[in-house]
């Protein structure tokens, strides 16, 4: 059941007129069908518009921040419905949030501080994880580990002590910034890339709201349990490291301990952060910071104010037009990150009849990221439009208007073949013949000699899931996922050693015009042996009468490549089915997968064309 899992702030810790919602679900969420206003609602009493505020939604996260704070006293409905979906689909069960009743409590009159924050190498170590205090530590096994050191200042506001004797909350606002020092970049986590990372930026991109509530046995005399929430964005000042780093990391949690040290309040937090890689790797990560409020507070550093438009520091496709997929998003990077609400209405993708192209636009860190709701057409015009009206975070324009123009690759539509099986895992990107379960024996590839080498079964950790790409773009509307056995023409069940289907697995199948990705609902079973299977047929047909997986251009999958001939290029093949066994989960490598880019057959049917000329930059030849 998709559903909400939990909340903050909830139970002993108090909703005040300054809090930011933040909200935990039990699956990822679709960021598009979570609208204010519409499946999201935080109503006052007496009106019937939604609070306007800052709605971010990332994973599994959704965060609410109020425009202008909550009137303390009043009472708000909150309101999430079923028009809320997750990545696969399904709608919210929205129980007690369907119309869920707040009453934020007034944090007025309230006290101004200003904590510094400074970290260092052979620094001061924390008293709660024993690490050196204000670092970030990053644990990659992409990029390596390494050590990063925190310098800044947080402006933060206390509620009135009187009110809130027991929970003392507070809130730091949205903007504030800390920088960290510079890190190294390693390639496979070994070898030096050869930069930097150079400064990190972490910036709050909602009011971030804590608690210190009383003391328990666990915690030293007269020190309060720390809990803060916060949202923010990592960015790089080296583009090259931007584009692997930038994201938004929504709803990490920070705990620790807080006290006086005579009249000085200090602060030893620590929180673990999942920092997202090339989209490859969920790198483990340690914040460990130490807030120290100045002794002068009359004198301590004002807050800095930003007055430098966001710039512009690379965009995808670029000039790299021969490595952009139709169906890839566009990607706009900038130096810092954008006012969320701004970009959906002043970025524009328009074709060369300057018609505007239906998109979807979300932003993480400071990449800007556009999906084409259907896929671009081959050898055509485009023009990414950003406005100037475009602002960052603290309402900075930018200096001018962007206009970034393409051209897709054209492709000869004169004389295709039928789509392959680009790659496939687990498993092999043919079908199988000769096999033999009992002995562990796949089989080997179709069509080739019965002397050719076989395949044992194969396997696939615990924690992975089945991909498919095809060599061409398909036609999604004829993948169907089927969740018992014999059922669509796309599925996974489990089989006994003769190979039989036992039963069918239940799972989610997301769809791409490149490929497929399979998780199943309820996880794997170690040591169970399991098949997927692609059902396509020995047509030229995609008329529908078939059942078989197409091409946007028309024509059947083949998964049988060892029978590909000039006359009969247009054929699909025979089913394809692929054994495994699910094995222990894998700890240590990162699952990458790679795509042959650019290619001289730009339209995959085996031959060059007359648009088509051989690449011979990083090239080899094969003579049979």
């Amino acid at each position: 059941m998709f559903q909400v899992l939990q909340h903050f702030p909830a139970g002993d810790l108090p909703l005040v007129d300054f809090s930011t919602l933040h909200f935990y679900f039990s699956h990822n969420l679709d960021p598009n069908t979570v609208v204010i206003n519409e499946s999201f609602k935080l109503v006052k009493d007496g009106n019937v518009e939604s609070v306007l505020g800052q709605l971010l939604v990332k994973g599994k996260n959704i965060s609410f921040d109020p425009d202008e704070d909550l009137e303390g006293g009043a009472t708000y409905t909150l309101t999430l419905t079923e028009d809320i979906k997750n990545q696969y689909g399904t709608p919210l069960n929205p129980t007690a949030y369907r119309e869920l009743e707040l009453i934020p409590q007034s944090s007025f009159p309230r006290l101004g501080l200003v904590q510094k924050i400074k970290g260092e190498l052979d620094g001061a170590i924390s008293q709660v994880n024993g690490v050196t205090r204000n670092s970030v530590v990053v644990k990659s096994k992409l990029i390596g580990q390494s050590m990063s050191y925190a310098d800044g200042d947080y402006h933060v506001k206390l509620a009135n002590l009187g009110s809130f004797i027991d929970s003392m909350p507070f809130v730091i606002r949205k903007g504030s910034i800390i920088r960290m020092s510079s890190m190294d970049v390693k390639i496979g986590g070994v070898i030096p890339a050869g930069y930097e990372t150079e400064t990190l930026y972490l910036t709050l991109i909602s009011d971030t709201v804590g608690y210190l509530t009383e003391n328990d046995i666990l915690l030293p005399h007269k020190k309060r349990r720390l809990t803060m929430l916060m949202d923010t964005s990592m960015i790089a000042e080296n583009p090259k490291a931007n584009g692997a780093l930038s994201q938004d990391l929504l709803n990490v949690t920070l705990t620790g301990i807080a006290g006086f040290t005579g009249s000085i309040l200090t602060v030893d937090a620590v929180g673990d952060i999942a920092v997202e890689l090339l989209g490859l790797e969920t790198a483990s990560s340690t914040a460990t910071f130490f807030l120290e409020a100045y002794a002068d507070q009359e004198n301590a550093p004002i807050q800095e104010n930003d007055v430098t438009p966001p710039k512009l520091q690379h965009w995808i496709p670029g000039i790299a037009v021969d490595r952009f997929k139709l169906s890839d998003s566009l990607l706009i990077t900038f130096d810092e990150a954008l006012e969320a609400r701004t970009i959906s209405e002043e970025i524009h993708l328009v074709d060369n009849d300057g018609a505007v192209i239906d998109t979807e636009i979300r932003q993480d860190g400071s990449v800007v990221i556009i999906d084409p709701v259907q896929s671009l057409e081959a050898g055509r015009n485009y023009e990414i439009q950003i406005s100037s009206n475009v602002t960052d975070m603290a309402g900075n324009t930018l200096e001018e208007p962007y206009r970034l123009s393409f051209i897709t690759e054209a492709i000869d539509t004169s004389d295709l073949a039928a789509p392959i099986l680009a790659s496939v895992y687990p498993g092999y990107n043919c079908r199988l013949t000769d096999p033999d379960y009992l002995n562990d024996i796949a089989g080997r590839c179709s069509g080739g000699l019965d002397s050719d080498d076989k395949f044992n079964i194969f396997t696939l950790p615990s924690n992975r899931n089945i991909q498919v790409e095809f060599s061409q773009p398909m036609d999604l509307d004829t993948i169907e996922l089927g969740q018992d056995c014999g059922a669509g023409n796309f599925r996974v069940e489990k089989i006994d050693e003769n190979r039989n289907c036992v039963e069918g697995v239940s799972g989610y199948l997301t769809k791409s015009a490149q490929g497929l990705i399979f998780e199943p609902k309820l996880g794997w079973e170690e040591g169970t042996l399991y098949r997927y299977s692609i059902f396509s047929e020995k047509t030229s047909s995609c008329n529908g009468s078939a059942g078989a997986p197409c091409s946007i251009h028309g024509l059947p999958l083949n998964p049988k490549p060892l029978k590909i001939k000039n006359d009969n290029r247009q054929e699909g093949g025979n089913s394809f089915h692929m054994p495994f066994r699910i094995v222990q989960a894998e700890e240590v490598l990162v699952f990458n997968p790679l795509s042959q880019v650019p290619t001289a057959d730009v339209n995959r049917n085996f031959l060059l064309d007359n648009s088509e000329s051989p690449i011979t930059a990083n090239a080899s030849r094969l003579a049979i």
